[in-house]
């Protein structure tokens, strides 16, 4: 099978070996583990830089963008501060079933999951 995704946590999940393309190009091959493990392109580095990783966000700012190394984004595209105010997303009697690539989940209360206030 054949799976396109620039999710590389989704790679890690399902896949047993990647080939990484920018440009039209390929650019890196090998195992999820060589890969996952010893990036040697720039951007597979990038790639695995933004995959998200428990705990790294909170109490920290927006969500950034990951740029090549050596490519900095303009000022106007790095937020320094959230801005306040009420959340955009709350979230109650979240539950049921879901079932991923390799295991089945059952979702914990909406609480818990969402760091004990029930909104993002």
């Amino acid at each position: 099978m054949i799976f396109i995704t620039h999710d590389m946590g989704v790679v890690a999940d399902i896949a047993d070996r990647v080939l990484v393309m920018y440009r039209g190009e390929a650019v890196e091959t090998g195992s999820v583990e060589e890969i996952f493990r010893s990036p040697q392109h720039p951007y597979t580095q990038s790639l695995l830089a933004a995959v998200p990783r428990l705990g790294e966000m909170r109490g920290r700012d927006l969500p950034r963008r990951f740029p090549l190394p050596g490519q900095p984004l303009a000022e106007s595209e790095t937020p320094d501060t959230v801005v306040a105010g009420e959340p955009i997303l709350q979230v109650r009697d979240l539950g049921g079933p879901f079932s991923g690539a390799r295991r089945a989940a059952q979702s914990r209360d909406a609480r818990s999951a969402c760091g004990g206030e029930g909104q993002f």
